[in-house]
This record gives structure tokens, sequence and C-alpha cells, in this order.
């Protein structure tokens, strides 16, 4: 492989990287509590959508952000409680799976602390 090559591959890995991350962004988004400042975010995170190129993955945050926008703020902070806060399973909480044993989900917690500090992740900022 001559190195014109070498750099079209690193082009196409580059962008698929980009593309990547706009996809994490906006899933992560997605993922945080629904409160007035997420609400004000929300047309911005829409518009993001329109710079991915993956046309399923594309389709289908449409979708949802369309989803989210019909339901409205209420009904969709009450679904997301109901599926992120009170459901065992969906939850997003990582020590959840313990919940009868709290000097478990104690000591749990602290390890997660330890490995985020670990692999430079400041858990203060």
């Amino acid at each position: 492989m001559d190195n014109g090559d070498k750099n079209v591959e690193l082009r196409m890995q580059n962008a698929e990287l980009e593309e990547y991350s706009k996809i994490l962004k906006i899933v992560s988004y997605l993922l945080e509590y629904p409160n007035a400042e997420w609400w004000n975010n929300f047309s911005d995170y829409r518009e993001a959508i329109e710079e991915i190129e993956t046309q399923q993955t594309k389709t289908i945050l449409i979708e949802l952000f369309d989803y989210i926008k019909n339901l409205g703020a209420e009904d969709y902070e009450t679904q997301y409680v109901r599926s992120f806060d009170f459901s065992q399973n969906t939850n997003l909480y990582l020590t959840m799976h313990d919940r009868t044993d709290f000097g478990k989900q104690a000591q749990e917690m602290h390890e997660y602390k330890k490995l985020f500090l670990e692999n430079g992740f400041d858990l203060n900022n």
C-alpha cells in the first residue's frame, strides 16, 4: 500500500470516528434527565442529526426526536422516570442489580470511582 492509499484509508477512518462521535453525543444526550436545560438544547441536538450520514441511524434518531417532541415535556419526563428510575431492567444505575445490600452497593460505587480515576476521568468536573 503506498502513501496515497494510506492517506485515503486514514481519512475514511477519521470520518467514521467523527460519525460515531456525533452519534454517541446525541445518544448520550438522550440518556440525560429531561430537565429545562435539556429541553432548551433539544432543537440543537435534533439539528445535529442532519449531519449524520448513516441513513438508518439518522432515520431512527429523527423518529425518536419527533416522538419525544410530540409526547411533550411532562409526558416524556414521566416516561423517562418510569423507564430509567423505577424499572429494574432498564435503570441507569450501575449498582441497581443489588438493591438490598447498600453496603455492597457503596463498595461497588467506590470501585467504579477508582476505575474511572485510574483511567483519567475526573469525577469532580
